[in-house]
């Protein structure tokens, strides 16, 4: 899956139409893989992978109670950058989605690890049919997945509908998804 992309709005594919849009402002979604799902998305211990507040962490000199190394999140280092607190973005800016892996999706609700034979197999049933992630992620109908896999199709419409729980990576540890 692409981390970042764009959909944008052209007359056909080609480089002429793609510079138009691009000059015209039709870029009409953004999309990025979740950041929560990285493994130093917050502050916290590589051992017992605790979170911490920077201020806390700070206090205790990156030491864990466990005696774990606490790391300092990517999180944490914009909010060290940043000159305001809250999000400035021009009001032309198109909306912003973020995107999670097909294939975490059908870990969450299997309760099979991402790279077992089940959900690898599971996923190039879903790319042999509908072509490519991006499409079962966003444009697939969800009654056309649930032929193929109805639990997953209630996870995708939650997803589509950004009702899922993710719970943060940090420390080491990878963010998680939570459905139900």
């Amino acid at each position: 899956m692409g981390r970042e992309f764009n959909r944008i709005d052209m007359a056909d594919l080609s480089f002429g139409s793609l510079k138009d849009a691009i000059r015209n402002n039709r870029i009409v979604e953004n999309y990025g893989y979740d950041p929560r799902m990285g493994k130093y998305h917050l502050t916290g211990c590589a051992r017992c992978y605790r979170a911490y507040s920077l201020e806390e962490a700070t206090k205790l000199k990156m030491r864990c109670s466990c005696g774990g190394q606490i790391k300092k999140g990517v999180k944490s280092r914009i909010e060290e950058l940043a000159a305001y607190s809250t999000p400035h973005h021009p009001k032309d800016r198109p909306r912003y989605r973020y995107i999670l892996p097909l294939a975490e999706l059908l870990s969450t609700i299997h309760g099979k690890g991402v790279t077992t034979k089940y959900v690898q197999s599971r996923y190039n049933i879903l790319i042999n049919e509908f072509g490519t992630e991006i499409n079962v992620l966003l444009d697939v109908p969800l009654e056309e997945i649930a032929k193929i896999d109805g639990d997953l199709s209630g996870i995708i419409g939650a997803y589509r509908q950004n009702r899922l729980d993710v719970t943060a990576g940090r420390g080491g540890q990878y963010g998680t998804v939570r459905y139900g």
